[in-house]
């Protein structure tokens, strides 16, 4: 923040290399000059003083206008008064703004982590195509199930993994609900039976596949600190791998409900004990978790740096946004809605 220090001369200020008037609305070269010297027809010196004003009947607001120094002020123009403060605008920290991080992952593919086995709205149950991979535009049949369904309306494709158990106590967890697209439906064309075309392909498609709500997730994100001492950990990986590393998906057993929200950033840790001991030795920092969704019991994220392969299970820890690893911040900025 800079400080201007020096004396007020009747809107002018001593910014330490000489003195300045700030151009305020209105103001001409005839004007300043009748303002601090008492002889207007000083203007055209004073223009040649401040060689980058166009029109000296036409100042722009704002700008500093070099005032001159061998002719003598008016009296009232040498009193002295409290000095000002010119505040610069603060410059913005990068994690200040929003981030866009479609170049990290594809947000509207990362899926969730669900207790409950979720029930679909409906199915798809043939298509035009002669391929076993639906492609986009390819046109497709829908079977409604639990519905409804509207035409017009937009819907994700999804597949659910088998129930999954928690990688660290073994007791059952949930399903990993990951999308694979996106479908439109054009008309409905009999009883519970629906016409669509394939809008986006996120993963292959195939007739079978079911279909669930469809929610448009941005890829700009807020960067959110959040209480320092919140833990989880990694409970499942999309794709059921056992080891993930940079730019993979995970998914934490905790969610809005333990205070974890989208643009919140972890540290994942690995736990280590002595040799021959086993006492338990500092963690050591392997990576860093960006949440993209968090849903009340869950919330899933995408691995933004690892510096070597990290196991389902590891345990993560908040941290600042002021403390993350500094090649985040060459992320493109972004308007968050």
């Amino acid at each position: 923040m800079a400080l201007v220090v020096g004396m007020f001369l009747f809107g002018g200020v001593a910014l330490g290399q000489g003195y300045f008037h700030i151009v305020e609305k209105g103001d001409t070269l005839w004007d300043i000059c009748e303002k601090y010297y008492g002889d207007p027809f000083l203007w055209p010196k004073l223009w040649e003083m401040n060689p980058f004003v166009t029109n000296p009947h036409l100042l722009k607001p704002g700008d500093k206008i070099r005032l001159l120094e061998d002719y003598p002020f008016k009296k009232a123009a040498l009193a002295k008064k409290p000095a000002k403060k010119v505040e610069a605008t603060p410059k913005k920290e990068w994690w200040e703004e929003g981030l866009e991080i479609s170049s990290l992952t594809n947000v509207q593919a990362v899926g969730y982590l669900s207790v409950e086995k979720p029930i679909p709205l409906g199915r798809i149950v043939s298509s035009d195509s002669r391929t076993q991979i639906l492609a986009e535009d390819d046109v497709i049949y829908i079977e409604e199930m639990a519905g409804p369904i509207k035409a017009g309306s937009s819907y994700s494709v999804y597949k659910c993994s088998k129930l999954l158990d928690d990688p660290i106590s073994g007791e059952p967890l949930g399903y990993v609900v990951a999308p694979l697209g996106r479908i439109k439906v054009l008309e409905k064309t009999g009883e519970g039976l629906y016409k669509a075309t394939v809008a986006e392909n996120y993963e292959e498609i195939h007739v079978g596949d079911l279909i669930s709500h469809y929610h448009e997730i941005s890829s700009c994100v807020k960067p959110v600190n959040a209480s320092l001492g919140l833990e989880s950990r990694i409970a499942a990986v999309k794709g059921q791998r056992r080891v993930v590393g940079q730019f993979d998906v995970v998914y934490l057993p905790h969610g809005k409900g333990h205070g974890i929200q989208r643009g919140n950033l972890f540290k994942i840790l690995k736990e280590r004990r002595g040799p021959g001991t086993g006492v338990m030795l500092p963690e050591l920092t392997i990576g860093y978790l960006l949440v993209v969704t968090s849903l009340q019991d869950s919330a899933s994220g995408v691995i933004v740096m690892s510096t070597e392969t990290i196991p389902n299970g590891s345990l993560v820890k908040i941290m600042r946004w002021d403390e993350a690893p500094q090649y985040l911040g060459g992320l493109p900025a972004c308007a968050v809605e």
